[in-house]
């Protein structure tokens, strides 16, 4: 069964790896992509985190660089997801225009605590250009008030939100969907290992919202492969999961 990692952030250089701890320490991106599909992986998506120094335009950019470089190279297993901030607007648009002009349709995943410190809501033209274009963003969670405030000004743009978190925030997250059509949540970060959320979450909302995702390197994604493989969940439902999801609201 294929299975596309919705949530990663590859890196080439080690200022771009987020790990934890000591592993993954070679550069480039040849060695990951083996490990990733000797475990499974047919592909993964996300965006990388360039944090080399403080949160700048340059960095913004030079992030943005890196993830198309290796686009380039592994054009048939990564997916490349772009960088915004609303504190550079005209230069966030610029990005999303030329990002679509490559083929790229994911922005994100989104990170405001590491790009400086903004809400989802203030993106208004980036997300309006991003609506009208038919892309997607994938955003880590920030406050109830911005999320909330973020779907209902952009009805008509995926947002997937990652992290299901424990069963509070798992709950604020299926009331939100259940009121937004148009949000997703990916299963990365916390959450996933406590047996019962992902049955729980199908049931409460349905196969269609779900995307399998890691956030590797911080997170390994056997660990979240195994998890949901042992969760009581039908063929049909895993593969919405896995893969037929991502490649429904990214139209590969």
């Amino acid at each position: 069964m294929k299975i596309i990692d919705f949530h990663t952030h590859p890196y080439i250089e080690q200022t771009e790896n987020i790990k934890n701890y000591p592993v993954m320490e070679q550069n480039g991106f040849s060695l990951q992509r083996q490990e990733l599909e000797a475990l499974g992986l047919t592909a993964i998506a996300g965006s990388v985190i360039y944090r080399r120094s403080e949160s700048n335009l340059a960095n913004m950019q030079e992030a943005n660089r890196i993830a198309f470089a290796i686009q380039d190279t592994h054009p048939d297993f990564y997916i490349p997801g772009i960088q915004i901030n609303p504190i550079y607007m005209k230069e966030s648009c610029e990005t999303v225009e030329k990002a679509y002009k490559k083929g790229v349709r994911l922005i994100g995943e989104l990170t405001p605590y590491t790009f400086g410190q903004w809400e989802y809501h203030t993106c208004g033209e980036i997300f309006a250009l991003a609506q009208d274009l038919g892309m997607v963003v994938s955003c880590h969670p920030t406050n109830e008030e911005d999320m909330r405030k973020t779907l209902a000004a952009f009805p008509r743009l995926t947002i997937i939100f990652a992290h299901p978190g424990e069963k509070p925030a798992f709950t604020a997250h299926l009331e939100r969907m259940k009121d937004y059509k148009n949000m997703y949540l990916d299963i990365s970060g916390t959450g996933i290992f406590r047996y019962g959320l992902l049955r729980y979450g199908i049931d409460m909302v349905g196969k269609e919202r779900f995307l399998f995702g890691s956030d590797f390197p911080t997170c390994n994604p056997g660990g979240y492969i195994g998890s949901v493989q042992f969760e009581k969940i039908k063929e049909d439902e895993l593969e919405h999961l896995f893969y037929k999801n991502a490649e429904r609201i990214l139209g590969l």
